[in-house]
């Protein structure tokens, strides 16, 4: 969490809300909020508590809190590059007059070398969610929506579950929209290569009726055969 203050206080524009939703830590991150001194930042800084229940619910829970017109969401462990919100603010300035943009999605990329989680994402491209996952888009990105969209769609909450994976709700967000995809990397994350994907299969064995909502999002047919397939054995 403090390597994320410092990232958002490197920023080259501070037109924003720093809104942290706490799911239930046990790990002191509650009294270091209390003592933190919010008026010595240029960004609005929010913090409210809640009971645990996974990542999901805390994003249902942020709906209310959100004070701007687009969002973005960073893990507590994550940073940004000092540039991230100018850069997130120019493109939605761009086009947030066009209302059939829903989204604008860019890349994620190392903590020690900034190198790209995804290299389908060439330069700018207008498409749907569904079609860059045919072309084969896959991995960890930056989503930020419009807030009014966030808005309208909460994550399922499955008694016992605290994991839903979020792929299927930006689907679901943006699935009567365009969104905009843009080969800049201003999120940084540590890539862990097959831990990531052996965590992911274990939260989804943990986390059956969670699982299963995820997955059938993508049996429709705005997604390829092979899409389907993939997501089939989840069902």
């Amino acid at each position: 969490m403090k390597k994320l203050l410092e990232s958002l206080e490197q920023q080259t524009i501070f037109d924003f809300q720093w809104l942290i939703i706490d799911d239930g830590s046990t790990d002191g991150t509650k009294e270091w909020f209390d003592q933190l001194d919010k008026a010595l930042y240029s960004f609005k800084i929010d913090y409210y508590y809640k009971k645990n229940g996974g990542k999901h619910t805390a994003l249902n829970y942020s709906h209310q809190f959100i004070k701007g017109k687009y969002i973005v969401i960073v893990d507590s462990d994550d940073r940004l590059v000092d540039n991230a919100v100018e850069t997130i603010l120019t493109y939605w300035r761009k086009y947030e007059s066009d209302s059939q943009i829903g989204g604008i999605t860019f890349q994620r990329g190392e903590l020690r070398n900034h190198r790209k989680f995804d290299d389908k994402i060439v330069g700018v491209k207008e498409s749907t969610f569904s079609a860059m996952t045919n072309e084969g888009m896959s991995g960890d990105h930056c989503e930020t929506f419009r807030t009014s969209l966030f808005r309208q769609r909460n994550f399922p909450v499955f008694r016992d579950e605290k994991f839903v994976a979020e792929a299927a709700m930006w689907y679901f967000i943006t699935r009567n929209y365009h969104v905009i995809y843009v080969d800049d990397v201003v999120y940084l994350a540590e890539y862990l290569d097959g831990g990531l994907t052996k965590s992911g299969r274990s939260l989804r064995i943990s986390n059956p009726r969670g699982s299963r909502w995820h997955a059938r999002a993508f049996l429709n047919s705005d997604f390829n055969f092979r899409i389907r397939i993939k997501k089939f054995p989840f069902v």
